[in-house]
């Protein structure tokens, strides 16, 4: 029977704590879940009992909220204290080995190692799994149970390496695996950029901070999908010709579209017709994020060196390994996307026309851990519309010819057919609208094409 171990302050986020054991007791069974000094039987060495306690367990989790690193009444951090209880739980897991899974929640972040003694000092870059506030907050909790579910699978079964048999000599698509294992390794470590990282059942995630806000992209292995529609597909047009498409490089993707509030802090004032810091930026054109947005972020960001996303690459996350026409399935409602109901996919039933933006990160995200590829705000790409044909295979393909950008995703007053994730339009680069917003990229330096 698994045991996980809940580490936490009482003075920092009881709630969050509580009802992260309420969901894992749900989950695992009561006999499973330990909640730190509420389960101290009263004169034990609470020293001694911690240290048994979570020598029996086969995780710990520890929820950090804002006060975590909080200072003591003589303005020493408590963490500096060896009979702090938080400090007790996490040395006593880390020097068994036992896998730590630092869970931020609210607006806390991961502490860096400068912030921790030197004891707690490998915290700071072992995976986090986020539990934030919002409408997506039991979203976020199922995630931590996935994530622990494969923190006990790997606990069990530790993967072994694959030796291969003497004079065995690999194919071709196993160097090809191989390079793009080899190019993904060279992103483990914290990109310079994150002010936090961590993995989730998702995958791979990595943030930035900008004053109060932070900003999450998701890392995006290389791999081969089917770009564009089959023939079948309903509603499809004639420029998606289903084709082979390899990305050679992984990138990072934004989780979101980039939010009002993001643009104001980066570019000052506020472009959009719908006004709200969490909405989608829009009425913004290519040549405003091109000329405007992306070098100033960069000035503000020298290491992050943000960028759009090719065509290939927005379709390739959109799709998440999936090949139907949206990436939760054949059907569309207005419960899953922000469109213009009245007008449904495929002649499947009518929905709920909301005549605005939404949140960026409302509705449901996507295998990969994306928000809103489909619907909200249609997302300008980095180049243009060049010209599929059918059964070809391209290899890191980009649209150089002519002067308009791709657009894709679909948008709060699109119909339905126009959020399929094969669906894209070309316009000038001028052209704005209340429906046009994008989405941040970033290749890491070493990955780059020339």
């Amino acid at each position: 029977m698994p045991k996980v171990f809940i580490s936490y302050r009482r003075s920092d986020d009881p709630y969050a704590a509580n009802l992260i054991y309420d969901r894992l007791c749900a989950h695992f069974g009561k006999e499973s879940v330990y909640l730190d000094i509420d389960d101290i039987p009263p004169g034990i060495d609470f020293r001694k009992h911690i240290r048994e306690a979570v020598a029996e367990c086969d995780v710990l989790l520890a929820i950090i909220g804002a006060r975590w690193l909080e200072a003591d009444e003589n303005g020493q951090s408590r963490l500096e204290n060896p009979a702090d209880f938080v400090r007790l739980e996490i040395e006593a897991a880390l020097a068994r080995n036992i896998p730590v899974v630092p869970v931020p929640v609210g607006r806390a972040r991961l502490p860096r190692e400068n912030e921790l003694p030197s004891v707690l000092a490998d915290l700071a870059y072992r995976n986090a799994c986020e539990v934030r506030a919002g409408v997506d907050l039991q979203g976020h909790i199922t995630r931590l149970l996935k994530g622990i579910e494969r923190v006990l699978v790997y606990v069990a079964e530790p993967p072994s390496e694959v030796t291969p048999q003497p004079g065995s000599v690999p194919d071709k698509k196993t160097e090809s695996v191989v390079a793009a294992n080899t190019r993904t390794e060279s992103v483990e470590e914290a990109p310079p950029w994150a002010a936090a990282t961590g993995t989730d059942s998702y995958g791979r995630w990595a943030a930035f901070e900008l004053g109060d806000q932070s900003y999450r992209l998701r890392w995006i292995k290389p791999g081969e999908f089917l770009m564009g529609s089959p023939d079948e597909e309903p509603e499809c047009s004639d420029n998606e010709a289903l084709h082979t498409v390899t990305l050679s490089h992984g990138y990072w993707l934004a989780e979101t579209a980039v939010s009002q509030a993001l643009w104001q802090h980066v570019a000052g004032g506020n472009p959009s017709h719908f006004e709200g810091a969490d909405l989608p930026v829009e009425q913004v054109s290519f040549d405003d994020i091109k000329n405007e947005f992306l070098p100033e972020l960069n000035r503000i960001l020298p290491a992050f060196n943000a960028q759009l996303p090719t065509e290939a690459q927005w379709e390739y996350a959109c799709r998440a390994g999936t090949s139907t026409p949206f990436h939760f399935g054949d059907s569309l409602t207005t419960g899953l996307a922000n469109y213009d109901g009245d007008y449904p996919y495929n002649g499947q039933k009518k929905g709920e026309y909301r005549s605005k933006t939404i949140p960026v990160s409302d509705l449901q995200i996507n295998p990969w851990g994306l928000y809103q590829m489909h619907g909200n705000v249609w997302e300008w790409c980095a180049d243009s519309p060049r010209e599929f044909k059918k059964g070809e295979t391209v290899v890191d393909p980009i649209g150089l010819e002519g002067q308009e950008r791709v657009l894709r995703g679909g948008s709060w007053c699109g119909r339905g057919r126009s959020l399929r994730s094969a669906c894209r339009l070309g316009f000038g680069p001028s052209l704005c609208g209340c429906n046009y917003g994008f989405r941040l990229a970033q290749v890491p330096e070493g990955l780059r094409s020339s």
